[in-house]
């Protein structure tokens, strides 16, 4: 019978309208009359297990690949005899179709979609890919083109619900591309999930998953004042936070995020050491935070808008990813909201002149010098670690991130923390620029080019960096600005 999780909510320009709904039709047992090979599935961490324990269930096989060799047999070990590991994109592509890509990072998808032994270099003609990431709608589009070009299908489909959403097949998707590959991929999605929509032509699902990012941060943050408040009205006890939250979920205050982030901050307060328990690692860290909050904000700048709480959300996954808890919920955030001793921060950034320091800029995410020497990965030698501190500090005390200009990928895999951008625009460096954060990097991929054709790349960027703080209203050369490159090759 006729499913309502999978709808179509577009237009003839593929933008989402009131008009057309479309419901799945078929069955997952139609589907795998239909298929000539297994699925295929990117990614076998905390997302892509789960969704293929869910496919499995569906009775849909699956062949997942991951370069982490313990992940894959992890996730393989779920459904031995419906999960089986592939040994390379190559093998997925000779042995599956559809194919969905599940992992984090633009970088990453764009190694695994357009790199050397990619999908788009092993995908037969006709295949159809699904990519489940988080991404910018510019990448989203240009991935539909790529793919497009190659004589294949695309749906950028990215998801919410988190890992439990996922293990347990109740995703939402949101997605975009032609309505054609939509419904040749519905049942695929409805195994995944319990809700489906295609938003529009491509990059629509992309769109909408940096809405839903916005919000679920915003609202995270917002779920994390008031545990505090709570807390220091002496609404501190676990039973009188799990009465305070049923008393929300009947109020308009309520939210997912402050429904489950309240739920794991009551249960840390009943135990020992509540300070360890919210600093425990989550299977949906805040650092999978930072890219998709960057994202939001290079869009709301190319736009011009101004995104306050989306700001107020970054800097917050900034200051725990200075104090080493990326890898927390955003419950442990509920401990931050105590005034710091931040006199000396604040006092070095009132005797700069205001024109170094955009607004958006202040207060840094380092409430200390000691905070940001901690926040620093373990050195090589102790002079490693003098100059990353130097560095760090004046970039950090002039009000403006240091830039780093990387030539290739594999730089931008050992960074600590830190957004990097796929593009060198005016407006996506100065919303970089206006971020509170320490620094970020540019990825330039010079090293695959000629020597003057990276040079002339090189010198863009500086003229692009130049232009974006001059847009931001101070002087570009008080701007910090490294060029990292290396020979592994």
């Amino acid at each position: 019978p006729p499913s309502p999780r999978c709808r179509v909510f577009c237009s003839s320009r593929g933008m989402a309208s009131r008009g057309m709904a479309a419901s799945l039709s078929g069955s997952t047992r139609h589907f795998r009359r239909a298929l000539s090979s297994a699925v295929g599935l990117v990614g076998a961490g905390n997302m892509g297990r789960g969704m293929a324990a869910s496919l499995a269930r569906s009775g849909i096989p699956v062949n997942i690949f991951d370069i982490d060799a313990a992940a894959l047999a992890s996730a393989a070990a779920q459904a031995p005899s419906m999960i089986q590991s592939a040994k390379s994109l190559a093998d997925v592509c000779a042995r599956s179709d559809p194919i969905v890509v599940s992992i984090a990072g633009e970088a990453a998808e764009r190694m695994v979609f357009l790199g050397s032994n990619g999908l788009v270099e092993h995908a037969s003609a006709g295949a159809l890919l699904i990519n489940c990431g988080t991404s910018t709608v510019a990448f989203a589009r240009e991935l539909h083109e790529a793919v497009g070009a190659r004589g294949m299908s695309l749906l950028d489909a990215p998801v919410s619900g988190g890992p439990e959403g996922a293990a347990n097949g109740t995703l939402s998707l949101m997605v975009g591309g032609v309505a054609q590959d939509f419904e040749r991929a519905k049942p695929l999605l409805d195994a995944m999930g319990s809700y489906c929509v295609l938003m529009g032509g491509p990059g629509a699902g992309a769109a909408a998953k940096l809405l839903n990012q916005l919000l679920t941060a915003s609202n995270a943050l917002a779920a994390t004042e008031a545990m505090a408040l709570a807390r220091a009205l002496s609404l501190d006890s676990e039973a009188s936070l799990k009465a305070l939250l049923e008393l929300l979920a009947r109020s308009w205050g309520n939210s997912t995020m402050l429904q489950r982030g309240g739920a794991i901050f009551a249960n840390a307060l009943a135990q020992s050491d509540p300070s360890s328990a919210l600093a425990a690692p989550s299977a949906a860290p805040l650092r999978n935070f930072a890219k998709d909050l960057d994202f939001v904000l290079q869009a709301a700048a190319s736009a011009d808008l101004s995104l306050p709480a989306t700001s107020a959300a970054r800097t917050a996954v900034a200051r725990a990813s200075a104090l080493g808890k990326a890898s927390a919920d955003w419950a442990f955030v509920a401990t931050l909201h105590q005034v710091a001793a931040s006199k000396e921060v604040a006092d070095v950034a009132m005797s700069l002149p205001p024109r170094v320091i955009p607004p958006s800029a202040a207060p840094m995410p380092f409430a200390t010098i000691e905070e940001l020497q901690a926040s620093l990965p373990p050195p090589w030698h102790e002079g490693e670690r003098a100059l990353l501190l130097r560095c760090a500090a004046l970039a950090s005390r002039r009000g403006a991130p240091l830039a780093v200009i990387d030539d290739d990928p594999t730089g931008t895999q050992t960074v600590h923390s830190v957004p990097v951008l796929a593009d060198w625009s005016v407006s996506s460096l100065a919303a970089a620029l206006a971020e509170p954060i320490p620094c970020f990097y540019v990825l330039a991929n010079t090293r695959a080019l000629l020597p003057a054709e990276a040079a002339e790349r090189a010198a863009q960027i500086g003229a692009n960096l130049a232009a974006a703080a001059s847009r931001l209203g101070f002087d570009p050369r008080r701007l910090s600005v490294v060029s990292r490159g290396d020979s592994t090759l």
